[in-house]
């Protein structure tokens, strides 16, 4: 036994079978361990990457929508809609996160009053296209979290944030199969 060895390290060895102690002798269970550290690390660089082109896919609809708002409130300067407030990628944690659901329900409803010819019809179709992108990356986010959650990380922040996008995803995808 090395002595740069913890107390538990060394408790758990004197407790192993002689398989364990004869892996830890010949150095292969310090390799096993570097092995399931290194795929650990990698696994989580591969997650964090993903997670990342997800969350800037939603900030990049966000970015989009407040665009079309602009032009929206242009046509219509008394269509109450909300702009998203915040350009910071992890917007998608913060606050209601609905802004989009809500902003597509004002311009349905107006759409309903106005004439076959309106412009809020091109406008409502673009709003709703940003909406089901959003939907789509939520799924994708609840998906590889709920993996993670499964298969790597159990703590407490992780299964909220698990709850958080799916309470969103949810909330997308039933305005997306409404229409």
């Amino acid at each position: 036994m090395p002595l740069t060895s913890t107390v538990q390290e060394a408790e758990l060895l004197f407790a192993a079978s002689d398989n364990m102690k004869a892996l830890a002798a010949s150095g292969d269970l310090k390799e096993m361990h570097s092995n399931v550290e290194a795929g650990l690390a990698k696994a989580t660089a591969e997650y964090t990457q993903i997670r990342d082109r997800l969350l800037t896919l939603i900030h990049t609809a966000q970015s989009k929508e407040n665009e079309l708002l602009n032009e929206v409130k242009e046509d219509f300067p008394d269509l109450n809609l909300s702009s998203h407030g915040t350009t910071d990628i992890m917007s998608v944690f913060t606050g209601s996160g609905f802004t989009s659901i809500e902003n597509l329900r004002a311009v349905e409803k107006l759409k309903a009053t106005e004439g076959e010819f309106s412009a809020i019809h091109g406008h409502e179709e673009q709003l709703r296209a940003l909406v089901e992108v959003q939907a789509h990356a939520l799924q994708n986010l609840v998906m590889l979290q709920n993996e993670w959650v499964d298969s790597v990380e159990k703590d407490a922040v992780t299964k909220d944030e698990l709850r958080h996008f799916r309470e969103k995803h949810s909330v997308f995808a039933s305005q997306v199969k409404e229409n």
